[in-house]
């Protein structure tokens, strides 16, 4: 967790908030776009030196689900030697392409502008994602270099939303493509398993079978295609839990933060 004196630090940024509360964008800004006045980012941060995990907790782009996506995912990557930091992004009619995106972008380049006050490891940033907080992760992944933003080293996603063609999470897409969300070019262009190419950072996701929020087949298209591409992928099926597992305990899938975390070790510099 934090450090008393860098804990202190964003204590007395945020003005003594528990869990301190970092805007990603200038107070100016925030004042003429109110979408972005509640964008943020909460650290958990390790002693030393260490990569980092940014994080987006799921939330159908509707909430962000910060407890069981959020403050435990952020312990338990703590606690394997990452620095993590939960990304608060727009949501509900701010969820819209390309705001919620663009919100992954700016807490990228916020890691590469605070790397030394806080000891992070500015060559090691990985992403990680969570139901429609992975489909906002792997969206980013499979645009980032396009767009020249910040590409990360690797993905986690847990039981992500990947495709808005068909068996996807229609909250999601709804709130995600807005008034196109009937546009079956728009559609298209927001399904990941359509649009990832060879820049799409080596993907570890891991999904339930039993899942009847958001189908199994999201995680599979998007291993396949990644296969197709010549992106490592590595898969992780559970048989039971249904959906929102958050770190598996009690679950078939309790463990998979282990298996995640080294399969993000292979492709630390």
């Amino acid at each position: 967790m934090f450090s008393n004196k860098r804990y202190r630090e964003l204590q007395q940024l945020c003005r003594g908030e528990d869990h301190p509360l970092l805007h990603l964008y200038p107070f100016g800004e925030r004042l003429r776009d109110k979408s972005k006045r509640e964008v943020r980012v909460v650290p958990f941060f390790l002693d030393e030196k260490a990569p980092v995990m940014l994080c987006c907790p799921g939330g159908a782009y509707e909430f962000v689900s910060w407890i069981n996506e959020g403050y435990n995912i952020a312990r338990a990557f703590n606690e394997r030697g990452f620095h993590v930091l939960l990304l608060g992004y727009r949501i509900c009619e701010y969820a819209k392409n390309p705001n919620a995106p663009d919100d992954v972008a700016a807490a990228m380049q916020w890691i590469r502008l605070h790397a030394e006050a806080y000891q992070l490891d500015k060559e090691n940033i990985f992403l990680c994602g969570f139901s429609a907080g992975g489909h906002l992760a792997a969206y980013y992944s499979a645009t980032a270099a396009k767009k020249g933003n910040i590409v990360p080293r690797a993905l986690v996603l847990g039981y992500p939303v990947i495709s808005f063609v068909s068996e996807t999470h229609e909250r999601t897409r709804e709130l995600f493509l807005g008034e196109d969300k009937d546009d079956p070019a728009a559609r298209a262009a927001g399904s990941v398993e359509l649009i990832a190419d060879s820049t799409f950072p080596p993907l570890f996701t891991m999904h339930c079978e039993d899942d009847d929020a958001v189908p199994v087949s999201n995680s599979l298209r998007l291993a396949a295609r990644l296969k197709e591409v010549g992106v490592p992928c590595e898969t992780a099926l559970y048989p039971t839990g249904g959906h929102g597992i958050g770190v598996g305990k009690g679950t078939s899938g309790d463990g998979w933060i282990d298996r995640a975390a080294a399969f993000l070790r292979r492709y630390m510099r």
